[in-house]
C-alpha cells in the first residue's frame, strides 16, 4: 500500500506551483470555487474520521437509475467498497464494514454499464482513464477489478478531497500509487499500470493522444467558466482516436460554477450516456471558437 498525502505536502506543492507556473495556467484554478460543502464535505482535510464521513455521505446517497444495476458490476463494485472500510477498521477507526451492497455501489455499476455501452474492439479498449473530480475515488471500484493492467489517473483540486482519493487509492486496490505532490518534478504519467493522482491545476501533465475514455461525473456544474474552457481545450490534446468521454451531472437544475449549458454539446441519449469526442468538441468550438494556441499562451 502506497503512502497517503497529507494536508502539509497537498498545501506545500500548491504554493511551489503557484509561484512559478506560468500565471496563464493558474488562473483557471484560482477562479474555481466549486467543491463539496452543500454536501457538508468541507474543504480542509479531517483526518481519517473525515474521510469516513466523507465515504457514508457518499456510499448512502440514493442516485435515480432508470433500470436495475446489473448484479455482477454491484459486487465488484461492493467488493472495493468493503475492502475499504475493512483497511480503515484494520487501522482502529471505528467504522460499520457493510456486509452487503450499498447505494453507492449501484450507482457505480450504473456508471460502469454506460461507461461500457459500446461492443469493445482493439481500437477501443478503455485501459487507460482520467477520472476528472474523483468525489472519494469510486469510478476505481469496478475498472480496477475488470482492468489488470488499468492506468487510471484522477485530478482533483480540493484538499479534503485529494487526500481522502489518496486514502481511498492505497486501499482499493493493489495498483501502484503515483502521487504527483510527493515528487512535483519527477511526475510523469506513463503506460505502466497504476493509480496516477494529480492536482487540477497540472493540465499541462497529461500526456498527448493517450486516454481510452475521460470520465466527468457529477462535477462539470461544479467547475468555474474558466476552467471548463481550459478543459474544453485541452480535450483534444489528450483524447486518442476513438476514445469517448463519460459525462454525468445534474442537467441544468444546479450550476454553481458557470452559466455554461453543456447540453448545447450535439450529445446522444439522455446527456448521462459516453459521447463521442467528435460530438463533444465540435460543440466546444461552437461554443469557443477555433482556438489553435496551447491552453496557456496567455
Amino acid at each position: 500500500m502506497g503512502k497517503p498525502v497529507t494536508p502539509e505536502v497537498f498545501a506545500a506543492a500548491g504554493r511551489s506551483d503557484l509561484e512559478r507556473l506560468p500565471a496563464g495556467q493558474m488562473d483557471a484554478y484560482a477562479g474555481w470555487f466549486g467543491g463539496m460543502e452543500h454536501k457538508g464535505v468541507g474543504r480542509s482535510y479531517a483526518g481519517l474520521p473525515g474521510l469516513i464521513a466523507y465515504m457514508d455521505t457518499v456510499n448512502k446517497a440514493a442516485f435515480p437509475l432508470p433500470f436495475e444495476a446489473d448484479p455482477a458490476m454491484v459486487a465488484d463494485s461492493f467488493a472495493t467498497t468493503r475492502r475499504v472500510y475493512e483497511s480503515l477498521s484494520s487501522d482502529g477507526l471505528d467504522v460499520e464494514i457493510p456486509d452487503a451492497p450499498m447505494e453507492v455501489d449501484r450507482h457505480t455499476a450504473g456508471d460502469f454499464m454506460f461507461q461500457n455501452i459500446y461492443p469493445e474492439t482493439p481500437r477501443t479498449r478503455v485501459r487507460r482513464i482520467l477520472d476528472f473530480g474523483p468525489g472519494v475515488g469510486r469510478q476505481l471500484n469496478i475498472w480496477s477489478r475488470r482492468v489488470p493492467d488499468l492506468c487510471y489517473v484522477g485530478m482533483e483540486a480540493i484538499e479534503n478531497s485529494y487526500i481522502c482519493q489518496s486514502e481511498y487509492f492505497t486501499r482499493a486496490s493493489d495498483l501502484p500509487v503515483h502521487d504527483y505532490v510527493d515528487d512535483p518534478d519527477g511526475f510523469e504519467i506513463t503506460e505502466t499500470a497504476g493509480i496516477y493522482h494529480l492536482p487540477t491545476w497540472r493540465l499541462d501533465k497529461l500526456p498527448w493522444n493517450f486516454f481510452d475514455l475521460v470520465i466527468f461525473s457529477q462535477v462539470l456544474p461544479e467547475l468555474g467558466a474558466d476552467l471548463i474552457v481550459e478543459l474544453l481545450k485541452t480535450l483534444p490534446r489528450i483524447l486518442k482516436p476513438g476514445a469517448q468521454l463519460y459525462i454525468r451531472d445534474h442537467d441544468l437544475s444546479w450550476l454553481p460554477g458557470h452559466r455554461y449549458d453543456l447540453d448545447a454539446f450535439p450529445v446522444s441519449g439522455d446527456g448521462q450516456t459516453r459521447v463521442s469526442t467528435t460530438a463533444l468538441l465540435q460543440g466546444a468550438r461552437g461554443m469557443l471558437g477555433d482556438r489553435p494556441e496551447n491552453a496557456y499562451d496567455r
